[in-house]
């Protein structure tokens, strides 16, 4: 059913009327030929593919209260996934109460112009998703979170830093007047990967 909603829009290009004006057809044929170079990876997804392989992870997890964070030690394997459009992430590692398994798919939308994450883990039976901006070696993706038990919504970055060919760091800070406490942000989650020799 995806796959039909997805080629809709080629499908109503194709089959525009045959007596169609030709400044109407050179139009149809530019969305077309945009539809078509959008659905293929560019040099967004080539720097996502740059952190494929194996890697260490040191985890550091802080409580809104402050404090020193707790930490943990992870393995993450990362593969470029559907012909190079997602950056796919399986982090696993930890021990109680910091034990912990996810899977990251992280990839760029090239018909917005913005790199897009979901995530899954063990420490939920929910996803988050976030989208944003580069700028310099940094990858900013904004999102927000309805939490129906806490009874606030969650507003969130989380962050993807680029430092050297060997090591890259995310982390995951929140904006949100709950978790922020009067400071601004709180950063909850900070992951350090570092290639695997």
């Amino acid at each position: 059913m995806r796959h039909h909603v997805l080629l809709l829009p080629l499908l109503l290009v194709l089959t525009a009327p045959a007596d169609a004006q030709a400044p109407a057809n050179a139009e149809q044929r530019r969305k077309m030929e945009a539809m078509m170079a959008a659905m293929q990876p560019g040099p967004e997804h080539a720097r996502l593919a740059q952190l494929a392989g194996s890697w260490d992870v040191e985890l550091s997890m802080w409580s809104p209260g402050g404090g020193a964070p707790m930490k943990a030690a992870a393995v993450a394997e990362n593969e470029m996934i559907l012909g190079g459009r997602f950056l796919q992430s399986r982090l696993k590692g930890g021990q109680p109460p910091m034990q912990i398994e996810s899977l990251v798919l992280t990839g760029f939308d090239r018909r917005h112009g913005r790199y897009t994450i979901v995530g899954f883990d063990t420490w939920g039976t929910y996803y988050v998703t976030a989208a944003g901006g580069i700028e310099d070696s940094l990858i900013t993706m904004h999102g927000t979170d309805e939490d129906p038990i806490a009874g606030h919504t969650q507003v969130y970055d989380m962050n993807l830093r680029f430092v050297d060919a060997d090591t890259y760091v995310t982390d995951v800070t929140f904006t949100d007047p709950v978790h922020a406490q009067g400071k601004g942000s709180f950063k909850a989650v900070e992951a350090v990967y570092r290639r695997r020799k």
